[in-house]
């Protein structure tokens, strides 16, 4: 199996540092980063349909056999994404994708939408505003946040990966075939964890929402009890896949 991690606005790999000693041996771990990360010299891209292209190029010939995905926050939007354009394209779709900390890109009123999501960033929105946004959501060094010169090299990439995820309007929803689990912090302050519910719309196998104590980098400081939970769940959409190919095989 391969499982393929897309990380948050702002972040990198460097967060998932580790994750594959959670999973069993014979996994691969393949962490991506989007352009603009670890001083590669790269312009963040400001389109969802750029990044995704840029997903494809990437990997290419890895998306194919046996793999999931998985995204947290923007990644959660990345990795769906990256399966609408998959199945478009007629190439494989992964066998399950997972959510974390992110509400699923339904069409709603304003009404029906939580409060956090009422007021996405503008792209306009001050430095200091921006600062507030991304020290609520957690995951930032703190000596990033306090220290100028640091900030000035790290507000770019943050401030257009939000916009990205933000103003990002998928094609209307069609249920999927591929199983989709979702994962939320418990005190999550910018996404609660009620919200994640609404990826059942989108797939004919949901698994369920996993709760999990903490805040919207839940597993931060202990990866275990998440990798433990992708795993199973994995397991579960790759049970699934086989009865529905059984299923649809011919019978003599």
């Amino acid at each position: 199996m391969r499982l393929f991690v897309f990380h948050h606005a702002g972040g990198s790999q460097l967060m998932f540092r580790g994750w594959a000693a959670h999973f069993p041996g014979d996994w691969e771990i393949h962490v991506p980063n989007a352009p603009g990360r670890l001083m590669d010299g790269r312009v963040p891209l400001e389109r969802m349909d750029d990044l995704v292209d840029h997903f494809l190029t990437e990997l290419d010939t890895e998306l194919t056999g046996r793999f999931a995905l998985f995204g947290h926050s923007m990644g959660a939007a990345v990795g769906y994404a990256l399966t609408l354009r998959l199945l478009e394209e007629g190439r494989t779709p992964p066998v399950w994708l997972g959510v974390s900390a992110r509400t699923a890109p339904l069409p709603t009123t304003v009404d029906e939408q939580p409060a956090t999501e009422r007021a996405a960033l503008p792209e306009s929105a001050s430095d200091e505003v921006l600062r507030r946004r991304v020290a609520t959501m957690g995951g930032t060094p703190q000596g990033i946040l306090d220290d100028p010169d640091l900030w000035a090299r790290f507000e770019p990439t943050i401030r257009g990966d939000l916009h990205l995820t933000e103003s990002w309007r998928p094609p209307a929803p069609v249920p999927l075939a591929v199983p989709i689990s979702a994962f939320a912090g418990a005190d999550d302050p910018v996404v609660p964890v009620e919200s994640l519910a609404r990826w059942s719309a989108l797939t004919r196998h949901f698994l369920g929402v996993n709760r999990f104590d903490g805040d919207h980098f839940y597993f931060q400081d202990d990866p275990g009890p998440l990798a433990r939970r992708i795993h199973a769940d994995i397991r579960r959409a790759t049970a699934l896949r086989a009865t529905a190919t059984a299923s649809a095989a011919p019978h003599a």
